[in-house]
């Protein structure tokens, strides 16, 4: 008798019997994908409506899912929270660390910031969230889940304090900046531009870094 989850072999010539084995679960990537989509989804409707105004039944709507199916993949509304601020998160600390290991110049180290700031925020819906989300004080959320946001937040602004720290310590950023004000002024003018980039304008998202960078920084390259 075969156990639960497991499907009949038929014997090969020169076998003795069957061999039982289990079926496939669905495909992870193919699960994953979809969950993505599900997230990038998601990112924009609580972007543009609010986390306390968008439903599990418009997200189920948009992809003719049963919500029960639409479970399946990201669990509870806070979960899906969960999962998108930890995506926005994860790739904003790594667009810090590779900006600290870009260059040995300072100045450099803070354009190549601005760069993945700029190229994240109008390129990746969950981002963008990530980074709105935080000036949210929705009651509908957990205070525990909103600490930990907060708490993400704080480091980044942190991360990115330390970047224009070094950049005034050598010379290419005003050094009569407070930091904590020039990493808030960084991160501000990165983050709107997702609200009003357009793919199919004049410049991209790299070249409006740069211009932000030309805006701010002693140019030590002298383009």
């Amino acid at each position: 008798m075969l156990g639960q989850g497991e499907v009949h072999v038929p014997a090969r010539r020169g076998q003795v019997g069957a061999v039982p084995r289990r079926a496939r679960p669905l495909p992870e990537r193919k699960r994953e994908r979809k969950r993505q989509e599900i997230l990038t989804v998601a990112a924009s409707l609580f972007a543009r409506q609010g986390y306390r105004a968008t439903t599990m039944e418009q997200l189920a709507d948009h992809f003719g899912f049963t919500k029960p199916a639409l479970y399946y993949y990201i669990g509870s509304k806070e979960k899906l929270l969960v999962a998108l601020l930890n995506d926005a998160f994860d790739k904003l600390e790594a667009a810090i660390d590779e900006a600290r290991h870009v260059s040995d110049d300072a100045g450099e180290r803070l354009r190549r910031l601005m760069q993945l700031h700029v190229e994240l925020a109008t390129a990746d819906t969950k981002v963008l969230f990530g980074l709105v989300v935080v000036d949210s004080r929705d009651s509908t959320v957990g205070r525990e889940l909103m600490d930990s946001t907060w708490a993400a937040s704080r480091k980044y602004l942190h991360d990115v304090a330390e970047l224009a720290a070094d950049a005034q310590a050598s010379g290419v950023l005003p050094a009569g900046v407070d930091r904590t004000v020039a990493a808030l002024g960084i991160i501000g003018m990165c983050t709107w531009v997702a609200w009003w980039y357009r793919p199919m304008g004049r410049l991209r998202p790299a070249e409006i870094a740069e211009d932000f960078a030309r805006l701010l920084l002693r140019d030590s390259r002298r383009s």
